[in-house]
């Protein structure tokens, strides 16, 4: 597992768009995704069909 993709995992899931943590980590949307992607099939994570949200945050009880 990267560092890298850990890092991006983590901005993406303070402020939940990807187009916005692209902007953050300076890098463009698309190896944003693919990153993400990558991390979640390391992971064994069910990945999202694009367009859907994901919501990283973790559930209130």
């Amino acid at each position: 597992m990267e560092l890298t993709r850990v890092r991006q995992f983590l901005t993406l899931a303070e402020v939940l768009n990807f187009h916005r943590a692209a902007e953050i980590l300076d890098i463009a949307q698309p190896p944003l995704s693919v990153s993400i992607a990558k991390l979640e099939a390391e992971l064994g994570a069910p990945q999202s069909p694009a367009g859907i949200a994901v919501d990283y945050r973790p559930l209130r009880r």
